[in-house]
């Protein structure tokens, strides 16, 4: 192969790959932002699905009608103020207070900094 064979022939065939590679570049470059971008869509989304079935998991946890016996110890289903364990005030009051429940809505203690307000209203 002469000189003149490689100007007429390799050379246009070099510029085109170099051309090629160019654009392949451009295009990898483009491709991996557009799938960063989708990455941090689907992570925020994971994150908000996830949160999503934690409060589901967490609201459809038994819960006992009374604030002094867990689930399994309140077998008759019976509310706070029927409590056997506690019948009278005073000794519901005692627990409230070992609980460190509210005194008004039996809640768990709310910081005076908080902004929960007791429900409880007389």
């Amino acid at each position: 192969m002469d000189e003149v064979d490689v100007a007429l022939y390799i050379e246009p065939l070099s510029d085109a790959i170099k051309d090629l590679r160019e654009q392949f570049n451009l295009f990898t470059m483009s491709f991996n932002t557009k799938m960063d971008a989708l990455v941090d869509i689907l992570n925020r989304q994971s994150k908000v699905v996830n949160n999503k079935i934690d409060l589901i998991l967490e609201r459809t946890i038994p819960k006992s009608s009374c604030v002094f016996c867990a689930v399994d110890g309140n077998k008759d289903n019976h509310p706070t103020g029927r409590c056997c364990r506690f019948p009278d005030a005073v000794s519901r009051a005692v627990q409230a207070a070992n609980l460190r429940l509210c005194n008004k809505c039996l809640q768990p203690r709310h910081a005076d900094s908080s902004r929960i307000q007791c429900t409880y209203i007389l």
